[in-house]
C-alpha cells in the first residue's frame, strides 16, 4: 500500500506558485486579517518632473527659462540681451562670473560675440573662445573660462529689426552644428515674437 503524501503546512501546489495566496489562506485559518492586495491600477503613480517649455512667451521666470535653454544644449553659460538703439542691454544671464557682469551689462553693436551677431543679423560661433584668432571675442571674455560659444540675433517677426541677442557657451571646445544653430535661432525667434507683442 503506497504512502499518501500530505500537503506541507496546508500549502497546496497552487499556493507554491502564488505565495500571496498561501499567506492569505493561512491567515484566514488563524483568524488574522489578510493584507489586501493592491492592483497595479490602484498603486500611486510616480509623478515625473515635466521639463519647462523653451517658449519665452509662456515662461513666468526668464532665469529658469534660460537655464532650461542651457540644459537643452548642454551648456554652462548663457546671456539674453535686449537692444536699445545700437546697444545691447543685459536682461538675464547664467554662469557669468560676477566680476565680468559690468562688461556685459551694456554692449555696443559690433563688439564681442553678441554685438557681432546683432550687427550681422546672423549666428556667430566660436569653437574655442580661448584661442579666438579672428578678434571677434572681447579680451575680457576669455576670463569666463568658456570655450565653445554661440550667439544668435533676436529679430522682429518680420525680420526687419534687431531686438536683441541670445548667447550660450560651454567650457569645452565645441563646433556648433547647423542644427544647433537653427534650434537656438528658433528659440530666439519666439523671444522676438514675445517682445514684439509687448
Amino acid at each position: 500500500m503506497g504512502l499518501r503524501h500530505e500537503p506541507d503546512s496546508g500549502t497546496d501546489r497552487k499556493d507554491r506558485k502564488n505565495p500571496h495566496r498561501a499567506v492569505t489562506r493561512q491567515s484566514q485559518k488563524k483568524g488574522i486579517a489578510a493584507v489586501p492586495k493592491i492592483s497595479l491600477a490602484e498603486r500611486p503613480r510616480r509623478v515625473e518632473k515635466k521639463s519647462m517649455s523653451l517658449d519665452f512667451q509662456t515662461t513666468p521666470d526668464p532665469q529658469a527659462w534660460l537655464e532650461e535653454v542651457l540644459c537643452a544644449f548642454n551648456c554652462q553659460t548663457g546671456t539674453l540681451h535686449k537692444a536699445d538703439g545700437k546697444f545691447l542691454d543685459l536682461i538675464v544671464q547664467t554662469g557669468v562670473p560676477e566680476f565680468l557682469l559690468p562688461k556685459i551689462t551694456r554692449i555696443p553693436f559690433g563688439k564681442g560675440i553678441a554685438g557681432v551677431a546683432a550687427e550681422r543679423r546672423e549666428p556667430v560661433e566660436l569653437c574655442n573662445l580661448q584661442e579666438d584668432l579672428g578678434g571677434v571675442a572681447r579680451p575680457d571674455a576669455r576670463q569666463t573660462q568658456v570655450s565653445g560659444s554661440l550667439a544668435v540675433p533676436v529679430l522682429s517677426p518680420d525680420g526687419k529689426r534687431v531686438l536683441g541677442t541670445l548667447g550660450i557657451g560651454m567650457h569645452a571646445p565645441h563646433d556648433f552644428s547647423e542644427d544647433e544653430k537653427a534650434r537656438l535661432g528658433g528659440i530666439a525667434a519666439r523671444v522676438g515674437e514675445a517682445w514684439s507683442a509687448n
